[in-house]
């Protein structure tokens, strides 16, 4: 055997050797777009030079020497990634205001590749076969070139850390390996720079196939309580997604080679090189570009929520392609991050993209059992006060609460509302609502200890038999619960290609259904028709409640009595008086002062006093 294949054997083998158990395949670099030699498979090759190891390797005088290296080293320092997520990093730092930590300059094996990949080196610059001459460029195509600035890549040079509980080392058998001795993710734990095609759709060099993200989620094990990445929709779907689904937004669509959202999995949404959203390496600056690739107007799923968040009255997605003000350690970090400046919102303030499943909530509870809310983050008053005196005044509603407990997944809708919608994010200044007037603290109105409310959080206040509401809330229970959702969401009937929730609805305060009219004169129970008429039937609440059948009341809109803000009240029967401000009373309140009967149809003229000064 003469000298030259000796060490071509030789150099291909101990490429991969810092790693533990790795096997050298001598001869797969050959043709591949890592053979720069005369016969090579890259696009620049070269002119004369037909060893295709010289680039990389030499037999003697290498430098490092392990590695048998002989091509140049690049002697750039690398920004790196970080983010306030990641806790494996050397370094802390701050990313969109939040602590987190930086990966450390990369090393090793590393160093090697980035030699060529950082593009500061040409390719053809060897240590003892000098400059090689080629035809075509001399330096890494822009393609395939990582750059000095790495903040936007996965990180390298790093071992995890052991709090970093939703991550795991590969097991000993694994194709993915860390570096022997420092136990370094490495960027050859992934990719094997001598073999082009172990995955055969994606090519890239990968140590292994990577359908439906096999090679990410070797370490990535994305899970929580009462959730899971490998149950959710994006994991097992098999709806069509290739490059053309852009969502309109350039640089997105497949890049992978896969064509599902199931096969592409991880990268449907993330990319590990070059991210356009450093942080977490998403595929665009802001969310709403990434999740419109599949929901948008050209939607992989069956639900187009472009259309839906186009109307009127909808939660504002930010839009900005330069920066965002969401973050995933927002949360857990303060609730001040959903106040003032920072107030906004964002599909992941309320889906968790790694564990949301398909389905639509069922009336009666306000759990999450399963479904697109499964994993989303939420907040619990830690104690509710007691309910305001009858004789106080604005707000209507009980103080707010003292704390908030945060829970990483969400056990009940209304947990998830909270984080933005309640005194957590706000403290005791509300900020004006989106359709108008000042905001509310819900948590406060839905506090269980008001003598009034819709059932979200506490038990049904029942004065009349259930059997008096409207189906499905005509079977009625103590332990029936309301969803936020039952009443606002999207206008349009549900069904299975208009979405459900709270994305956007052509009614003002987000109300659901065509019958949504609620104003300081509608709805009214002679004209039967009007929100409140989607639960509560309007023949029957003549019947059952005397007020409601005497004299010309049932001609009068229901805001000529209770609350122009529903939620709930610290009087009973969700009254309001002439003196509340808004958004309790908007000008439509008659009564200066009411006292409750006994039963429904208990009350008397004395029960109450109006401005008009009938009774």
């Amino acid at each position: 055997m003469n000298r030259p294949s000796l060490w071509l054997v030789v150099a291909a083998a101990v490429l991969t050797a810092p790693l533990a158990g790795a096997q050298g395949r001598a001869g797969d670099v050959v043709g591949s777009k890592h053979d720069l030699s005369l016969g090579g498979g890259a696009a620049s090759r070269a002119t004369t030079e037909t060893q295709p190891c010289v680039f990389c390797h030499t037999p003697h005088d290498s430098s490092p020497a392990r590695q048998l290296w002989n091509h140049q080293s690049s002697a750039a320092t690398y920004g790196t990634y970080g983010s306030s997520s990641y806790v494996s990093g050397s370094s802390p730092g701050t990313f969109n205001t939040f602590p987190g930590t930086r990966a450390p300059q990369p090393t090793g094996s590393a160093k090697l590749c980035l030699s060529c990949h950082d593009g500061t080196i040409a390719v053809n610059a060897t240590i003892n076969n000098g400059t090689i001459a080629m035809s075509g460029g001399t330096f890494i195509p822009a393609t395939a070139s990582l750059g000095t600035d790495l903040s936007n890549d996965h990180p390298v040079s790093f071992a995890r850390n052991a709090s970093a509980s939703e991550f795991v080392d590969p097991a000993a058998s694994d194709a993915v390996k860390l570096e022997t001795g420092t136990r370094f993710v490495q960027c050859v734990s992934c990719h094997d720079p001598h073999s082009q095609r172990l995955d055969p759709t994606a090519g890239k060099f990968l140590v292994k196939g990577n359908r439906a993200s096999a090679l990410c989620v070797t370490c990535h094990r994305r899970s929580g309580t009462g959730w899971s990445w490998t149950s959710s929709s994006h994991a097992l779907s098999a709806k069509s997604y290739t490059a053309a689904n852009t969502g309109g937004a350039a640089g997105l669509g497949a890049h992978t080679g896969y064509q599902t959202v199931g096969d592409n999995a991880c990268e449907s949404c993330h990319r590990p090189h070059s991210a356009p959203q450093a942080q977490r390496l998403l595929k665009a600056v802001n969310q709403r570009d990434v999740c419109f690739q599949c929901h948008g107007n050209a939607p992989v799923a069956a639900k187009n929520l472009a259309t839906a968040f186009a109307k009127t009255y909808r939660h504002p997605l930010e839009t900005s392609t330069a920066t965002i003000l969401h973050d995933a350690a927002e949360v857990r970090t303060s609730s001040t991050n959903f106040s003032g400046a920072r107030r906004h919102v964002d599909c992941a303030d309320c889906h968790n993209a790694h564990g949301a499943a398909a389905g639509l909530h069922v009336s009666g509870t306000n759990q999450i059992a399963s479904g697109p809310l499964v994993g989303a983050s939420g907040v619990e008053p830690a104690a509710y006060p007691a309910v305001l005196p009858l004789t106080g005044s604005y707000p209507m509603t009980s103080a707010a609460q003292g704390g908030y407990t945060v829970t990483r997944a969400a056990a009940r809708e209304y947990q998830v509302c909270l984080k933005c919608h309640s005194s957590y994010a706000f403290g005791a200044t509300p900020p004006a609502a989106p359709s108008g007037g000042p905001g509310t603290d819900v948590a406060a109105a839905f506090n269980p200890n008001n003598r009034s409310y819709h059932p979200v959080i506490g038990a049904p206040h029942l004065r009349t038999p259930a059997t008096n509401l409207l189906a499905p809330w005509n079977t009625t229970t103590s332990a029936t619960r309301m969803y936020c959702t039952d009443c606002h969401g999207n206008n349009e009937t549900t069904s299975a290609t208009v979405p459900q929730g709270p994305h956007g609805s052509s009614n003002p305060y987000m109300l659901r259904f065509a019958n949504a009219t609620w104003s300081t004169t509608s709805p009214t129970l002679t004209g039967g028709t009007g929100f409140c008429f989607n639960c509560h039937n309007p023949a029957t609440a003549q019947t059952m409640n005397i007020v409601h059948d005497v004299d010309n009341h049932a001609s009068r809109p229901c805001q000529a009595c209770h609350s122009a803000s529903p939620h709930g009240s610290f009087r009973p029967g969700l009254i309001a008086l002439t003196t509340d401000p808004a958004p309790f009373n908007k000008g439509a309140s008659r009564v200066v002062s009411f006292t409750q009967a006994s039963t429904p149809r208990g009350y008397v003229k004395s029960s109450c006093t109006t401005l008009s000064g009938c009774h």
